[in-house]
């Protein structure tokens, strides 16, 4: 027997999943650089250096790499919101969700309204199957930066999604509903959640 929380939520947990999974589909989800040019190191490197290197191995997919720079940078300016993102997003890569997690906290804590990193923390509690933390992030990344999240949480993309999330699930109600209001251009939201 479902609860009556758990009915009322279910269509939020939906649209959030089918949120993050367009938003894995997205490019440019990826960590931010400071400069785009390969930065050659040494023991006086400075943190955004350190960025740019840990921007290049990110992007050659050396994700433990671009970790390990990405900590020395914070390690050299702490203050460096998107240096937590950049970490986060090369953790997330690793399936290293936990460590994710604590990097974009940090980073939120530093500009609560860094659309970047909220909607980071949208896709890592979605894999930590924290759906209605996944849902309230996204919503706070909607907030802080609409466009960004439009960006990243494509109508179309989200649409897809519902659509296989309906193929998997056929008859369920929930994904049906939603389907059908982001089919014909309504809002998702579900009024009272």
């Amino acid at each position: 027997m479902q609860s009556g929380l758990f009915r009322r939520s279910f269509p939020r947990i939906l649209l959030t999943v089918a949120l993050v999974a367009a938003f894995l589909c997205l490019p440019g989800a990826g960590p931010l650089s400071s400069t785009p040019a390969d930065a050659v190191l040494s023991a006086e490197s400075g943190d955004a250096e350190l960025n740019a290197a840990g921007f290049t191995a990110y992007r050659e997919k050396r994700y433990a790499e671009a970790v390990r720079l990405f900590r020395l940078a914070i390690a050299r300016n702490p203050s460096e919101k998107i240096y937590y993102n950049n970490e986060a997003a090369a953790l997330m890569n690793e399936g290293r969700y936990d460590e994710a997690y604590e990097a974009l906290s940090r980073a939120i804590a530093l500009d609560p309204r860094f659309c970047k990193a909220l909607s980071n923390m949208a896709i890592t509690c979605f894999y930590l199957n924290r759906f209605s933390e996944a849902y309230e992030y996204y919503r706070r990344a909607k907030d802080a930066d609409g466009a960004y999240a439009g960006e990243r949480f494509e109508r179309g993309r989200v649409t897809e999604k519902l659509r296989e999330l309906r193929q998997r699930h056929p008859g369920n109600m929930d994904v049906d509903g939603i389907y059908e209001r982001l089919k014909r251009g309504i809002d998702a939201e579900v009024p009272g959640l």
